[in-house]
């Protein structure tokens, strides 16, 4: 059996310990919305509520929108950041926040290229 100093400390993360693992999402993409993928969790017919994953390309604005429901958002990875019609910055959403918010718009948004451990995807679970 082999000791174990338990006074070292941890080892400092790898450069990819932020990074999710994506490697048994299959991403979809819709028409029309480039710069954009996402993968449904759970379809709620009942609740009217869609579950899902999306993926922000970095440094690249996605179609003008507006949502039409109340929703939630938790950044997964990486930074969103949101712009109104006119192009002004509204908010910055960085990884691990969630909001709540009500129907509106319209809207665009992009991820912002971080750092090296985070080549600039932003990757959102939103409900409705």
């Amino acid at each position: 059996m082999t000791e174990t100093n338990l006074s070292r400390p941890p080892a400092p993360p790898s450069p990819t310990a932020g990074l999710l693992d994506q490697s048994n999402v299959t991403w979809n993409t819709l028409e029309g919305f480039d710069h954009v993928w996402y993968h449904i969790l759970k379809v709620d017919p009942d609740a009217k509520t869609v579950d899902l994953l999306l993926k922000f390309a970095a440094n690249q604005r996605i179609l003008l929108h507006r949502h039409h429901a109340d929703y939630s958002t938790l950044i997964l990875q990486g930074e969103l950041r949101l712009y109104d019609a006119s192009g002004t910055l509204t908010e910055i959403r960085p990884t691990l926040s969630f909001v709540e918010k009500p129907a509106g718009g319209p809207r665009t948004a992009k991820a912002a290229a971080t750092s090296t451990a985070s080549p600039g995807s932003a990757i959102a679970a939103p409900t409705a």
